[in-house]
């Protein structure tokens, strides 16, 4: 029995020296860090929106008069100039309007030519005191009754004169046929409160095109008219094109999804040289410029930590990392300003995350340069989107 429980024992303290040999070969081990040298480069912050290509006059075609249809003289593609017939509505309820409104304004103009004769008879009797004031006030009325009955007439034959020049519908710009959506033979319709029109048909002006894009509530008071864009359109890969932004709209529109709800505002982005194949209804996504610098130190967005609210990164000297404060300018993609806190030739450290996370100031580490990645491209030549880089929550 004894025998066994000194056995037990040698295998405990066995165990036990193991332990500690090993406790104390790491105990003045290294942490293993990835370092890039501070330097200095170009920045940008870009906000990026996905959008909707437009022209900027597309006009969808209506009817001011109801009717049906009798005549298209147009097709999806055609080009057209402002002034040229796109439909006509069958007229002949609109000229029996006008033959009626004629022939009232003729009938008003025979009594009123009486009427005014009258008054004229009427008058010279009543200053020769040979009738009463009375008849000459009755005279005086029904002329000018007459008059504005006239006048009323005129203005009828003119409103259906309107119609009937409205059952020919005109393109109101220059440019190309891009949808037909009625065919002869069917109503048009005019819209009222709560009914909405016909549209016969989408013309556009395809030689101003911009892009409506939606831009986060959070992202929107960064953008300003005249900033500088980089647009790429789904339909040309690998192909980008410059635009500006021109306008700005303050009426938010909601976006709602199956988890989340939120606000963003319309942004239109003009082509600065649009290409001629460019169609309205393509989808596009826009690099907006907001902010850039020039040669000023620049360091990977990854290395940046956020401790007791304040920005820090990691300078290695001597195989010792010493935590310092940063102040931060512009935010690129991959790359952010520095304005103080570290100098152009310092290294810093940029990874691994997990060592980053639990890196205390004062901590050896032993260093290696971190190469840089090819960075990967969508297929389409469309750049990934920039995810949150998990370092920055290191709090």
């Amino acid at each position: 029995m004894k025998k066994k429980i000194l056995i037990v024992v040698a295998v405990v303290v066995l165990f036990g020296m193991i332990i500690y040999a090993n406790i104390a070969k790491n105990k003045g081990a290294s942490l293993k860090v990835e370092v890039k040298t501070v330097r200095k480069g170009d920045v940008k912050e870009v906000v990026r929106a996905d959008g909707e290509i437009r022209a900027l006059n597309q006009v969808e075609i209506g009817a001011d008069v109801s009717g049906r249809i009798i005549k298209i003289p147009v097709k999806e593609g055609d080009w057209v100039k402002k002034g040229d017939t796109l439909c006509v509505i069958d007229q002949r309820l609109y000229l029996t309007q006008v033959k009626q409104e004629k022939a009232r304004l003729a009938s008003d103009y025979a009594r009123f030519l009486t009427a005014r004769n009258q008054f004229e008879r009427t008058k010279k009797l009543f200053e020769d005191s040979l009738v009463s004031k009375a008849e000459y006030e009755k005279a005086y009325s029904d002329y000018q009754a007459m008059l504005a009955q006239l006048k009323a007439d005129s203005l009828s034959l003119a409103a259906a004169r309107d119609k009937l020049d409205k059952t020919v519908i005109t393109s109101p710009v220059s440019g190309q046929v891009l949808a037909v959506n009625k065919e002869v033979g069917e109503m048009a319709i005019v819209g009222t409160i709560n009914t909405p029109g016909s549209v016969i048909m989408v013309v556009a002006d395809r030689s101003s095109m911009l892009v409506r894009a939606q831009v986060d509530e959070t992202e929107i008071v960064k953008i300003k008219p005249g900033q500088v864009a980089r647009i790429e359109v789904d339909a040309f890969p690998d192909t980008s094109f410059m635009g500006h932004v021109d306008r700005i709209a303050g009426a938010p529109q909601s976006t709602s999804q199956a988890s989340t709800q939120g606000v963003s505002y319309i942004v239109d982005i003009f082509f600065d040289n649009p290409p001629k194949n460019l169609l309205p209804g393509m989808s596009a996504t826009c690099d907006i410029t907001v902010a850039s610098a020039h040669d000023v130190p620049i360091v990977p967005i990854q290395a940046l930590g956020r401790r007791n609210g304040r920005n820090i990164l990691f300078v290695i000297k001597n195989g010792v990392a010493h935590q310092q404060e940063v102040k931060l300018g512009v935010m690129g993609e991959r790359m952010v300003e520095v304005v103080s806190g570290v100098r152009p030739g310092e290294k810093i450290a940029v990874g691994p995350f997990e060592v980053l996370r639990k890196l205390k100031d004062g901590d050896k580490v032993e260093v290696q340069e971190k190469k840089a990645a090819k960075r990967p491209r969508r297929p389409g030549g469309r750049k990934p989107e920039r995810k949150p880089n998990e370092a920055n929550k290191i709090d």
